[in-house]
């Protein structure tokens, strides 16, 4: 048998690649968040200028939008995003995609702990002063409300895209999601320093943090469920 017609009777593999992780982002976000860690942990040169000038500059806008910093910073806290986490989760369920909805709950679970436990590790104080909320817990990198929000909402969107792109539907529909989403995200995290709570530094961690995490969940997620045609 000729090697040509020894290929041509070999079984050629079906189906698509599972996707790889997404290594180098993962790496990005990760280095960059100990970096920022390291900076607050040693108050390194450029860290309080930092934290003093956007700390300012949120603070300036304290007034008019008191009423909408609040509503935010209300729904990052524990409550409102266990409650946004189980009612996605009852989406997923209820367009029967069971999987995915206990993937979701338990990256969000496993990345919220995992920040706590973060920020006894770095043990960064918080501000001295806040601002109509009183002071939580005594330690804030990185911030909980940053890391939480973005990734529950960072996981809303993913999946809102994946079940847009399985209903055929206008792929506008799943950007206009997400776009919702980070604008969320962004003004739950953005209500910490507003409220006085958070150090800016401490949602810049929140940030690097949750991308990191998101990356990684995202990439295990298509790994573990990529879809795959004959």
């Amino acid at each position: 048998m000729t090697h040509a017609s020894a290929a041509s009777t070999r079984p050629r593999p079906t189906g698509k690649k599972k996707p790889r992780l997404p290594l180098l982002t993962i790496l990005a976000f990760s280095g960059c968040f100990c970096l920022v860690g390291l900076g607050v942990s040693y108050d390194m040169a450029g860290v309080a200028p930092f934290n003093a000038a956007v700390g300012s500059a949120v603070a300036s806008l304290r007034g008019d939008l008191d009423g909408v910093m609040a509503f935010f910073t209300a729904i990052g806290d524990p409550p409102g995003m266990l409650l946004i986490a189980l009612a996605f989760a009852a989406v997923l369920l209820a367009q029967g995609h069971g999987r995915d909805a206990a993937f979701f709950c338990v990256a969000v679970v496993s990345g919220v702990v995992f920040a706590h436990l973060l920020k006894l590790f770095f043990a960064v104080e918080r501000p001295a002063a806040s601002y109509l909320v009183a002071p939580p817990e005594p330690f804030s990198f990185p911030s909980g409300h940053a890391v939480a929000s973005a990734i529950v909402f960072g996981l809303v969107g993913y999946f809102v895209c994946r079940l847009v792109a399985d209903a055929g539907k206008p792929r506008a529909w799943g950007v206009a999601a997400c776009a919702v989403c980070a604008a969320c995200a962004l003004l739950i995290a953005l209500s910490r320093v507003y409220m006085g709570v958070h150090w800016p530094t401490d949602v810049l961690g929140g940030w690097l943090f949750a991308g990191a995490w998101l990356a990684l969940s995202i990439g295990v997620h298509r790994r573990l469920f990529a879809r795959r045609t004959a």
